[in-house]
């Protein structure tokens, strides 16, 4: 009996062991037939790699129906155009000969091997921005980094601070802005104006009906009265933030404040942002 079973012992191992080999013999074949095919795929797409997709902004320097280079400051990028590329020239739907040299460009493109294609081409307006350093009825001077622009007010302007919508008699000599809007004669006819006033950061430390004052982190005391226009906004610590009203700024809150300054007097107050409590 125990010859037997010993027999019986000495198969099932003989089984097993041939079971491990053909499973072994199956992930070999397995393995060389992915590593085989992988490579038949390598030699039908050679230097082949995945579409990045990828935008700039710079200056149209060359354009063409089937090309534009544009200059960046790194350098010259060259994009290729196809019918799929979409261009829309200062908020219109346009074609590739609406592109002039010298506009300002953002190009959303794909690269893929080596070559980038254009996806979508926006023509903007030119944008310009520093420091105001002069006013003169409904023009403005701005001084920055790229030279000196003199910017025209007209109608149509529309000039804000964070959501204060404001005038050209809001802008002050030393305010930073940024215009945007077409060039004509020499001069930027503004869509849009965008300016940071004076800000007083610091915590509130009497208020009434019609003013406040604020005690800056740099221990300055500036008083502060609404306009019509002013804008309130409450920051919770928590939660979303929501448009408020001048009374709701209590003696205690800490706030960041947009303002026009006045010397020895009471300030106006633009906008304020009012940090609360959770």
């Amino acid at each position: 009996m125990r010859s037997r079973i010993n027999l019986l012992l000495r198969q099932e191992g003989m089984f097993a062991m041939k079971g491990t080999s053909i499973f072994v013999l199956c992930l070999a074949l397995t393995l060389t037939a992915a590593v085989t095919l992988s490579a038949q795929q390598a030699q039908l797409n050679p230097g082949k790699t995945a579409s990045l997709k990828s935008s700039i902004t710079g200056t149209v320097l060359a354009v063409s129906p089937t090309n534009i280079a544009v200059q960046i400051k790194t350098g010259l990028k060259t994009f290729t155009v196809n019918p799929k590329t979409r261009v829309n020239t200062r908020g219109q739907k346009g074609t590739i000969t609406d592109i002039k040299v010298n506009d300002p460009v953002t190009v959303h493109f794909t690269t893929d091997s080596d070559k980038a294609t254009a996806l979508n081409i926006r023509i903007h307006n030119p944008s310009f921005t520093g420091k105001i350093t002069a006013i003169e009825d409904n023009t403005f001077t701005i001084t920055g980094k790229e030279g000196t622009a003199k910017v025209l007010v007209v109608g149509k302007t529309k000039i804000a601070s964070h959501s204060y919508k404001a005038t050209i008699a809001d802008l002050r000599v030393g305010f930073t802005a940024s215009a945007e809007g077409p060039v004509s004669a020499g001069q930027v006819v503004a869509e849009t104006v965008n300016f940071q006033p004076a800000i007083a950061n610091g915590m509130v430390c009497a208020a009434d009906a019609n003013t406040i004052i604020v005690k800056t982190l740099q221990k300055l005391t500036i008083p502060l009265a609404p306009s019509e226009a002013t804008v309130v906004r409450i920051h919770p610590e928590s939660g979303p933030t929501t448009h408020g009203k001048f009374a709701d700024i209590k003696v205690g809150a800490h706030v960041n404040a947009g303002f026009i300054p006045v010397r020895d007097g009471t300030s106006k107050l633009l906008w304020i942002e009012v940090i609360t409590g959770s």
